[in-house]
Formats: structure tokens, sequence, C-alpha cells
């Protein structure tokens, strides 16, 4: 009868190689920082034009530390990602 015997086949492993993976250069740009206003600008400015300078200053200051905050997010997502490819759980 042919398919009724088991043959064991045994391999050896002579050589592990890690292979480093570099993160996506995307998640590895700086965060933007933009200037405050100009000391011109500023001092030229009435009270209510001052505080506009400001107050879009820091909207667009806490833009950007929400765009910075989602690359880190993603880098993170990215590394447990690898993890999992590299260093796998024990199988049961």
């Amino acid at each position: 009868m042919t398919g009724c015997a088991t043959t064991v086949r045994t391999v050896t492993v002579e050589k592990t190689v890690n292979i480093f993976i570099k993160p996506p250069d995307s998640l590895l740009e700086k965060c933007n920082i933009d200037s405050p206003p100009s000391r011109q600008d500023y001092k030229a400015a009435d009270w209510p034009g001052k505080e506009a300078l400001l107050t879009v200053h820091a909207r667009s200051q806490i833009t950007n530390l929400n765009a910075c905050n989602k690359r880190i997010d993603s880098l993170k997502s990215w590394i447990n990602d690898q993890v999992k490819i590299y260093n796998p759980a024990p199988k049961e």
C-alpha cells in the first residue's frame, strides 16, 4: 500500500541570521515647530491682535504635536508588528 508509511525528515539549522529592518523614513522625520509671531508684528498689534497672534500660534503647535504623536504611535505599532514577525510567541 502506498501512502501508509510516515517519513521522518530531520532539518538541521546551521546558522541563524538576524536582519535589521529600518523603520519607514516618514516615521523618523523631525516634528514641525512653528516660529512664534515676530516681535515686530506682536509689538504693532493691539491687545486683541496680540491675543489672536498667540492663539493662532498655540493652535498651530497643538496641531503639530498631534501629528507628531500620531507618527510616534505608528512607529510603536510598526515595532510591535516587527516583534511579532521576528520573535513570535511560542506555540503550545
